[in-house]
Order: C-alpha cells, then sequence, then structure tokens
C-alpha cells in the first residue's frame, strides 16, 4: 500500500487487520515517494509503523500518485518476480478472511481482484484489493503507457492499470462478493481523500477523462463502474 502525510498516523487500524488475516502476509511494504506531487511535506514515520516487525517502509524517488502502492512493490528489489503482491488502500480496514478469500482462487499468469455487486468484472480496484505475481507485469512497458495517459490518468490508478491489463491481454479474474462490507470491515474517513476531490478533480470527470484519452491513444475500451 502507500499513503500520504495526512493519514499516515491514522492508518493503524488498516496495519492491524492486515496483521491479523487468517492468512499471515510475509511482509506489509508502505511505498512512499520521497518527494510528492500534492504535498509538500515529507511524513515522519509513527513509531506503530516503526517498531512493527511486519512493516517495511519502501521510499520511492518518484510520487506515481495512487499507483505507488503497486509501481512502488513492482520498483521493490527485495520482492522476487514469483512472489506474489497484494494490493490494498491505506484507509479500508480488512475483515480476517479478507487475503485468505482472494488468493483461494490464485493463479500464476492472472490477477486476482474482488468486484463488488458484480459491477466491473475484469477491473482491479484498491478499495477491495487484488493480487497477482511481480513478474507478470513487464515495467518497462508499463512505464511506458503510464508516460502516455498520466496526465489525464495519475488520480485514477485503478483505471488505467485496467486499461494496461486489457491492452495488454493479462487476464483479470474478478472473485464476486455482494457488498464491501463482505471484506471490509470499515474505513478512515478523510477529507484529503481522492472520492473527495471537487470540480474537475473529482473522480467521476477524471474518470471519464481518463477513459477517453487511453481510447485514443490506444483504441482500448475497459469495462469501469465509477464513483457508485
Amino acid at each position: 500500500l502507500t499513503t500520504i502525510p495526512s493519514r499516515i498516523n491514522k492508518i493503524e487500524p488498516v496495519i492491524d487487520s492486515l496483521c491479523s488475516q487468517i492468512l499471515k502476509p510475509y511482509l506489509i511494504y508502505i511505498n512512499i515517494p520521497k518527494k510528492y506531487n500534492r504535498f509538500s511535506e515529507c511524513p515522519e514515520i509513527p513509531s506503530f509503523l516503526k517498531f512493527n516487525k511486519k512493516v517495511r517502509i519502501n521510499y520511492i524517488d518518484t510520487d506515481y500518485g495512487p499507483a505507488t502502492k503497486f509501481i512502488g512493490s513492482l520498483l521493490n528489489e527485495n520482492i522476487n518476480s514469483n512472489d506474489i503482491i497484494v494490493i490494498t488502500d491505506d484507509d479500508t480496514i480488512k475483515e480476517r478472511h479478507w487475503l485468505s478469500g482472494l488468493l483461494i482462487y490464485y493463479k500464476y499468469n492472472n490477477i486476482i481482484a474482488y468486484e463488488e455487486k458484480n459491477l466491473g468484472k475484469e477491473v482491479v480496484w484498491g478499495y477491495l484489493g487484488f493480487a497477482f505475481r511481480k513478474g507478470i507485469f513487464d515495467l518497462k512497458d508499463m512505464f511506458s503507457f503510464y508516460a502516455n495517459v498520466k496526465d489525464k490518468c495519475i488520480l485514477v490508478d485503478d483505471h488505467w492499470l485496467t486499461a494496461y491489463c486489457h491492452y495488454k491481454k493479462i487476464k483479470i479474474h474478478t472473485v464476486s462478493i455482494s457488498k464491501s462490507e463482505f471484506i471490509n470491515s470499515g474505513s478512515i474517513s478523510g477529507s484529503e481523500s481522492l472520492v473527495k476531490l471537487k470540480g474537475s478533480d473529482s473522480r467521476w470527470h477524471i474518470s471519464e477523462y481518463c477513459r477517453k484519452h487511453i481510447k485514443n491513444k490506444y483504441d482500448v475500451d475497459f469495462p469501469f463502474w465509477c464513483c457508485m
């Protein structure tokens, strides 16, 4: 996962929920850019993260927006190509079966992703979580795609990663759940959340800008339900 300066001191319940999974994560990496695009300060690491043996802070040179949560792990040399990376957002507290319920469907060359209410099949959602083998992605090729779409898509990482997978024919296998509360036991609220942005930066507008931009650049249509 990644986080931002105003939220890092609030994420202890999220970390606790990840450490309390029935299927234990080997390590929890928090990917943090050395310099943020949206914020001037660099966050001070709170003690509940410093002294948690499961947690590692992974600093990266560039801020990729919310995509920092998975790009940071793809750049992490301590993660091997056959390791399974599981992605989540820093504002969702997970039920104890979240990880096991996802990884029971793991396939070597697929991305496994939860999907809510039968909306957005073959889509990745950060707030629900998704998993993949690190080596499934060609990082150089992904960066090339990202460079061509970031001006319109940097705030909607779920969108452009989904589009990239469809463009490269990487299968996204979705695990249907009736509602997010089945795997998310709570959330951390805050006005700094991307879904709280207004006007031309609102989630709805940015989603549509991104979809149209990718269609024009790559002639790729991809399913997506935004802002339910």
